[in-house]
């Protein structure tokens, strides 16, 4: 066991964030899937430090316990009993936690106990099981990431020995997809000018075969919003904010982790005429409105032409509700909206809607307070169908 590895853990110093990106870089060698931490910049994380997923696809969250200094016992496992509140919070079939600590096989067995009377999956890295990691070759890249602790030539030629089939196969691999990644982004580079021209309420300037081409770069099926994935979303979200500048770039494309609060210029939390939910709710009520639905599709498709409109106007303003991106939740609703009334409505239709317009603001208010109707009749008018207008 090497005692630079140990020390750098033992009296660690280099923060919650790191220790989190540490752990996460772990789980995804580890091979596990979706791994995601969930303040890399601070701040509340709903009683989960990182998110991810195993081969059996179960929701799993890890809690990380990186204090500077040797903690006792029964701190740690205060910790501890403060983490797994986060099982049930998030809806978690397990949890994993992660601690730069010395557990004995008792105490770590009695942690685990906690979890396991839950009947949820558990797994507890502790000091000497995350030293005995770093001290393989297929983990001294994390530890030279993470630790700052440089690769001797040995390790050197072991690190490479253990991965270079790994890199031989991923390139091999991936050689036609990464041609095909290439084309597309050559696409998107060359119709980018025309995909924002839209975005900023031209929305005549965007045809619906534009839309078919875009979302194809996503999923190739014709019935896009057929079944609408949180990967989807994350896609034109990205999209949209390509005119942004920074820093609004930089966390285009992810669920907010962070409270905003939406009114005039200079508005407070306390001035503000809407407050959209708290960021540890995003993931759960996003998934809610996605799952409602992907499930109530193919029933509205046979429904009545009113009925079917009102369906895709509900999903259109519950999102506008949730406001799951730091920014362009608007063009995001807007672009799915296009999509999903071509799709329910069977003809091409573009949805003019200007923001501008007083009424359409009235109409959210109205909706807000559980009066949608006048936001339906908005939409229903503000429907062009292009073939008829050729």
């Amino acid at each position: 066991m090497s005692l630079e590895t140990e020390t750098c853990l033992t009296t660690w110093r280099y923060g919650s964030i790191q220790a989190e990106l540490l752990c996460s870089a772990i789980l995804n060698t580890e091979g596990y899937h979706s791994v995601d931490p969930q303040s890399p910049l601070g701040g509340p994380d709903g009683l989960k430090d990182i998110v991810f997923s195993n081969r059996f696809m179960d929701r799993l969250i890890a809690g990380v316990y990186f204090p500077p200094t040797n903690q006792l016992f029964k701190d740690l496992k205060d910790k501890f009993k403060h983490d797994i509140k986060g099982i049930l919070k998030n809806s978690a079939d397990g949890f994993y936690f992660f601690t730069n600590q010395r557990l004995t096989p008792t105490e770590k067995s009695i942690l685990e106990t906690l979890v396991i009377k839950m009947e949820k999956k558990v797994k507890i890295y502790h000091l000497l099981s995350i030293i005995a990691l770093l001290e393989t070759p297929k983990y001294y890249g994390i530890r030279l990431e993470y630790l700052r602790i440089n690769m001797n030539p040995e390790e050197q030629y072991a690190f490479w020995a253990t991965w270079k089939d790994d890199f031989r196969e991923i390139i091999n691999k991936n050689t036609d997809h990464l041609i095909l990644l290439s084309q597309k982004v050559d696409y998107m580079m060359r119709t980018q000018s025309k995909i924002l021209k839209a975005f900023t309420n031209q929305a005549s300037e965007l045809s619906i075969p534009d839309y078919n081409k875009i979302i194809s770069l996503v999923d190739m099926g014709s019935k896009i919003t057929k079944n609408i994935s949180i990967n989807l979303l994350l896609f034109i979200n990205k999209i949209v904010c390509l005119s942004f500048d920074p820093p609004i770039t930089n966390w285009a494309g992810r669920l907010r982790k962070c409270a905003v609060w939406i009114g005039p210029i200079g508005a407070t939390m306390e001035t503000a005429t809407f407050i959209p939910p708290q960021p540890e709710e995003i993931p759960n009520l996003t998934e809610d409105l996605l799952d409602h639905w992907n499930t109530e599709y193919d029933n509205i498709k046979n429904e009545i032409v009113p009925i079917r409109i009102r369906f895709a106007v509900e999903f259109y303003h519950r999102f506008l509700k949730i406001h799951p991106f730091l920014d362009g939740n608007g063009t995001t609703a807007w672009f799915l909206l296009n999509q999903q009334l071509t799709e329910l409505l069977e003809k091409e239709v573009v949805i003019e809607i200007d923001k501008r317009n007083k009424i359409y603001y009235e109409c959210l208010m109205q909706a807000d307070r559980g009066y949608i109707e006048p936001l339906v009749k908005f939409v229903n008018e503000s429907i062009i169908d292009i073939n008829a207008a050729d």
